[in-house]
């Protein structure tokens, strides 16, 4: 499964779709109220 993770394919095609997902799933809003309650969790601000 090493190979997925690696190479020309996963740079161009794979990582790009998932840098999107990340990016049209994230809210500011919720990820702070989800580091406030969770303090234990969060390494550095």
């Amino acid at each position: 499964h090493y190979g997925v993770f690696s190479g020309k394919r996963y740079r161009s095609e794979i990582q790009p779709r998932i840098r999107q997902f990340i990016r049209d799933n994230f809210n500011e809003k919720h990820e702070q109220l989800f580091q406030d309650e969770n303090r234990h969790l969060v390494i550095s601000r």
